[in-house]
C-alpha cells in the first residue's frame, strides 16, 4: 500500500505542467528578547511563475470595510518577507500579467504573537527588513543599546 502511494505521489510530480501554488513559504517570530517580540511577525511569501502582481487587503469585520493595505509588482518565482503588526485578518491576492486572480490566502486573526490589536495603516502590514542569511530583522538590536561616536 504504502508503495503504491509513493509510486503515485512520485507519478504526479513528474507530470507536465505541474504548478507550484502562491502563498506563504516561511515565517518568522521575533524571540522574547528581540526589539520587536510581540509588536509584529513575518512571513515569506512565495509568487509562483505566472504572478505579476501582490495585493495585501485588511479586513474589519465589525465595521465590514475592507482597506487595501498595498499593492506591488513581483517577478514569478521569486518571495519577499511580509511584516504583520495588525490581529485582524488579511488577504493576500496573487495576479497575473492580466489581472485576474489566480491565486489567494487569508492571514486569519493573530491574537497569540501580537500585544497592539491596532490595525490603521500603514501599520497593519508591510514590507520586512528580514535577513534570511541571519535569521533576524536587519534593525533589530535585540534590546542593546547603540554606542554613540
Amino acid at each position: 500500500m504504502i508503495k503504491k502511494l509513493l509510486l503515485v505521489f512520485f507519478s504526479l510530480s513528474l507530470l507536465p505542467g505541474t504548478v507550484f501554488a502562491s502563498g506563504q513559504s516561511g515565517q518568522y517570530y521575533p524571540p522574547s528578547h528581540s526589539d520587536f517580540y510581540n509588536k509584529k511577525f513575518s512571513w515569506q511569501i512565495f509568487f509562483s511563475n505566472n504572478v505579476k502582481k501582490v495585493e495585501f487587503t485588511q479586513y474589519d469585520i465589525k465595521m465590514k470595510k475592507r482597506s487595501v493595505l498595498y499593492h506591488k509588482s513581483v517577478k514569478g518565482n521569486s518571495y519577499l518577507w511580509v511584516d504583520f503588526y495588525c490581529k485582524g485578518m488579511v488577504s493576500v491576492e496573487f495576479f497575473d500579467k492580466k489581472g485576474k486572480v489566480v491565486d489567494s490566502f487569508i492571514r486569519g486573526t493573530a491574537e497569540k504573537y501580537l500585544d497592539d490589536s491596532s490595525c490603521s495603516y500603514p501599520y497593519a502590514a508591510t514590507f520586512s527588513d528580514y535577513d534570511d542569511k541571519k535569521g533576524r530583522y536587519a534593525s533589530d538590536t535585540f534590546k542593546k543599546k547603540t554606542k554613540r561616536k
